[in-house]
């Protein structure tokens, strides 16, 4: 399936030559810049820092427009050094950014459908899919929750739910960000 990205502020070789090449033909002449390699690191990476908080800007916004007002069911893991250690958390829009908080790098993007935000910070990689929960789903995880008729879930620790939750079509379904905001094939 094809990654439709969403932000990444990851390294990009391609990035990096196509802000030369576009510096390189605005500002040529006025820089005094006779070759694309005479151009200063430095101009290229502010340059960069430039266009990646643009798109952030506008990465933020399309998924606040998207993801405010639902409920969000996160999954995956977080990179320690220790390893890997799953978790999950039920959340509102306002609390996604905790799966980038403490990163350094971000890459968001919708493969099929589904929503994944992977970090990298000095322990490693976080991963995360996002989940919207239906109505039914809501219901189900409070019950479990707060108590109140836990039924065939009683026994079940938090992220046992989350998997339950996850893996049913009537508790969760994938986003379609990718179709919903780009109008992006999902196949």
């Amino acid at each position: 399936m094809r990654k439709n990205y969403i932000y990444s502020n990851y390294y990009d070789s391609d990035r990096e030559k196509y802000t030369r090449e576009y510096l390189f033909e605005e500002y040529a002449t006025e820089e005094g810049w006779e070759t694309i390699d005479d151009i200063p690191d430095n101009r290229v990476w502010e340059e960069i820092d430039f266009n990646d908080a643009i798109e952030w800007d506008d990465a933020r916004a399309e998924m606040r427009n998207f993801f405010d007002g639902k409920t969000l069911l996160v999954t995956g893991y977080a990179g320690t050094w220790r390893g890997n250690l799953a978790g999950g958390a039920i959340i509102g829009y306002d609390e996604l950014w905790k799966c980038w908080e403490h990163c350094d790098y971000i890459e968001i993007y919708d493969e099929g459908g589904h929503f994944y935000i992977n970090s990298t910070h000095h322990d490693g990689t976080n991963s995360w899919e996002i989940r919207i929960l239906t109505e039914q789903g809501i219901n189900a995880y409070d019950n479990w929750n707060y108590g109140y008729n836990r039924g065939k879930w009683n026994d079940l620790n938090e992220r046992e739910v989350h998997e339950k939750l996850a893996e049913n079509s009537k508790y969760t379904h994938i986003p379609h960000f990718a179709r919903e905001v780009y109008g992006c094939k999902t196949r």
